[in-house]
């Protein structure tokens, strides 16, 4: 892609600070002009006569780091800056805080006693708790265990020479302070804009605020670039506009009526939730009539989740996004069959694999039922019972081939219901790790061959847990409201409920609550349809039923 930067950007490119905060608001370029920074910055220490170093007698620093909290968006940040970044890609690390949390903590952990980490997923610790293994929340803390050991430090003093950090206003105290850990003598690049922290109310969140952008505005050694106004995402500027005016509270203004007269926002009411799912269908089939890619917010995991029952029950098929963990528990569940048919484990294993694929397929503290009726916790249906043991009685004995076949198709066979593409691409990912294996043991017999397997399977396991949610090209996502940061569609549906609770803000301005509006009403590219249902809604929202009847 050709790059060419305005002259706030340039000022970005320029900047020779200690540490450069940039600010600007959805869609302004943030990440694009932070990918070409880090490109001119790599040419100059390319050009220098003698690169630059940290300390006598270290490499060469001529390495990038680009860290976000959100693997959603490193995803997005790695598909967008590979053209810009060019021949410098290879040195520039695109991670996530926890990725980076766990490299640290494989390479050093025996420094605080963890020789052999295993990282636990979150629906594995909802059913099989272990007192030896990390969480995710984990990660970050061990880390900064590490980070006072004098050899980790010299470790990552010499590493980077510049250091990105996407969406800087949603950082946590952790991942602050491991920002300051691993720095060392490397310049600041920090991304934010506070009209998009949208994390700082949420459960089990510490130190999130935009009082984080005002503190290192005031730090020494800072420098602050403001981008003007801009999109993007839409050129035409109407939908930024209008996701601004939402922030504003400004309903009334000449940006929402722009928005409305061009088609560019439908606002629609429904007294009757009854009539959620097939409104919400009937949306996405005239957006994807016109060639739209198509998002679909809604609020809270319980409603989403009813959501997409109900939108699969007629026929609308799609993705909930966020769940990437599904991914990884597929192939988990997918190589026990196989080990399971080639006599390497028992039934039960494969049982358990299960059932954390379906606990991952959900949110929400609670395990589903159908997971405990796999696990034999609680009594099954008879037909389902029947199509457990057709799987078990058709995998016995197979050949690795044939059982990586049948457990495919599984999927289908038990009458799953959730998570069907994340099935079907582990299925494509278990027969690539099984040509991997063999090519690793040169021809070994099969236990040999599964040993191999399940070594990579284990470490696909810990790279898709930390590292970056890669989602199906081209599938209807289906997510909350807080999951929307990070992501885009040419389109996007908007499903607001008069039972959805935003918090405790009462009066207006309610601003943590237009935070968030402003990102979700600022993900789309060309159309945005909001649909209210039901009665009482929050004074929050409210203004969009009056938008719709009025």
């Amino acid at each position: 892609m050709t790059y060419t930067p305005s002259p706030g950007q340039q000022q970005v490119l320029d900047a020779d600070d200690e540490v450069v905060l940039v600010l600007g608001g959805a869609g302004t370029g943030k990440t694009t002009t932070a990918a070409a920074k880090a490109r001119r910055h790599l040419e100059d220490h390319a050009r220098a006569a003698v690169p630059v170093q940290r300390i006598a007698g270290a490499p060469p620093i001529d390495r990038v780091l680009f860290l976000s909290f959100s693997r959603a968006s490193v995803a997005r940040i790695v598909d967008r800056s590979r053209e810009i970044l060019g021949p410098f890609s290879e040195q520039v690390e695109v991670t996530t805080f926890h990725a980076l949390s766990w490299s640290l903590i494989n390479r050093f952990g025996s420094l605080i006693g963890l020789s052999d980490p295993y990282l636990l997923s979150s629906a594995q610790a909802k059913l099989f708790p272990r007192t030896d293994a990390l969480k995710y929340a984990d990660l970050v803390p061990r880390a900064l265990e590490l980070l006072a050991h004098p050899a980790v430090v010299a470790h990552v003093e010499t590493r980077w020479s510049l250091v990105i950090c996407d969406e800087f206003q949603d950082t946590d105290d952790g991942q602050w302070e491991l920002i300051r850990a691993i720095r060392g003598a490397a310049q600041l690049l920090l991304l934010g804009d506070p009209h998009q922290c949208i994390y700082a109310n949420l459960p089990d969140v510490v130190g999130v605020s935009p009082q984080r952008v005002e503190d290192v505005r005031t730090m020494t050694g800072t420098r602050c670039i403001e981008l003007p106004e801009a999109s993007f995402r839409d050129p035409s500027g109407i939908i930024p506009a209008a996701a601004a005016a939402i922030r504003r509270r400004e309903f009334d203004g000449p940006a929402i009526s722009t928005a409305m007269t061009g088609g560019q926002l439908e606002v629609h009411y429904d007294a009757d939730g009854s009539h959620e799912a097939a409104a919400v269908a009937q949306a996405v089939e005239s957006l994807q009539s016109d060639g739209l890619s198509v998002a679909i917010f809604s609020h809270h995991n319980d409603a989403l989740a009813a959501l997409s029952d109900e939108l699969r029950l007629i026929g609308l098929e799609h993705e909930i996004t966020g769940l990437s963990e599904s991914l990884t528990a597929a192939i988990d569940a997918q190589v026990a069959m196989a080990q399971f048919a080639r006599g390497v484990c028992d039934w039960k294993v494969v049982l358990q694999y299960l059932a954390i694929f379906i606990t991952s397929a959900v949110r929400g503290k609670a395990v589903p039922g159908l997971a405990h009726q796999v696990l034999g916790a609680q009594p099954a249906s008879p037909a389902f019972s029947r199509r457990l043991i057709n799987l078990r009685d058709r995998l016995s004995g197979e050949g690795l081939d044939r059982a990586l076949a049948f457990a495919r198709d599984a999927h289908a066979e038990l009458g799953l219901t959730s998570k069907v593409t994340a099935w079907a691409r582990a299925a494509t990912l278990a027969s690539s790790m099984l040509e991997e294996a063999r090519r690793r043991v040169h021809g070994g017999d099969d236990n040999t061959v599964l040993a191999a397997l399940d070594l990579i399977a284990d470490a696909n396991r810990s790279g898709q847990l930390t590292e970056y949610a890669s989602e199906p090209e081209g599938a209807i996502q289906l997510m909350n409201l807080h999951q929307t940061k990070g992501r885009e569609a040419d389109a996007t549906v908007v499903v607001l409920r008069g039972n959805d609770f935003f918090g405790f803000e009462k009066t207006e301005p309610y601003q943590d609550g237009s935070r968030l509006l402003y990102v979700v009403f600022s993900r789309a590219r060309k159309r945005v349809i909001v649909l209210t249902f039901g009665s009482g809604h929050s004074g929050l929202v409210a203004p969009f039923v009056r938008l719709a009847i009025t």
